[in-house]
């Protein structure tokens, strides 16, 4: 008989493993590095862990192991702030040519991934998982033997979208991506 595994308020699983598979699934699917931050907070202890952190009492040498796949996303925004930061100080020590403060902070999202032109990781998460959420309702209509009309007016009245067909098709379009996204997320990481 299988067990059935602990699953949080989204359906995902809740053993730390489990979950940092599907964060690293989720970044590489949707190319969305707040997972990358989700991944490591989860990994180091949260909010928790944070708080009983007393900086006085670690070591110079002392090292914390991470995913090999958020130290390469980790190192990829140090070498790009990196990079912001010299041609910040270029603007000082030159008085001519480099980043300005304001242009560091305009940019330094974009050196760490996470906006870029006409996107925003933030925007982007939000998507994701409401194109899940809008699935798993369609999904949970559907299993309690309703039609996929029945389904997609549940999502369309629940994200607040109009009643014309434009809005019963972009609400149909959000349960597919959250289908086709599920999908993705539920097969193996090569």
């Amino acid at each position: 008989m299988d067990e059935e595994r602990p699953v949080g308020a989204l359906g995902v699983p809740t053993d730390q493993a489990e979950r940092l598979a599907e964060l690293r699934r989720l970044a590489n699917i949707t190319e969305n590095n707040l997972a990358v931050w989700q991944a490591l907070s989860l990994h180091l202890g949260g909010r928790e862990a944070l708080d009983a952190y007393d900086r006085t009492k670690v070591a110079d040498g002392e090292m914390v192991p991470i995913p090999r796949w958020c130290a390469q996303y980790l190192l990829s925004c140090a070498l790009n702030i990196q990079e912001l930061s010299d041609q910040h100080f270029q603007r000082h020590i030159t008085r001519k040519s480099g980043l300005s403060l304001k242009d560091v902070r305009e940019l330094l999202p974009r050196a760490m991934q996470l906006s870029g032109a006409g996107w925003n990781a933030f925007g982007r998460m939000v998507s994701t998982w409401e194109s899940l959420q809008d699935w798993r309702m369609a999904r949970e209509v559907r299993e309690q033997g309703k039609s996929a009309a029945e389904a997609t007016e549940r999502v369309r009245k629940f994200r607040g979208l109009g009643s014309g067909p434009k809005d019963q098709r972009a609400a149909a379009r959000r349960i597919a991506a959250g289908r086709k996204l599920e999908e993705k997320l539920t097969k193996p990481h090569p």
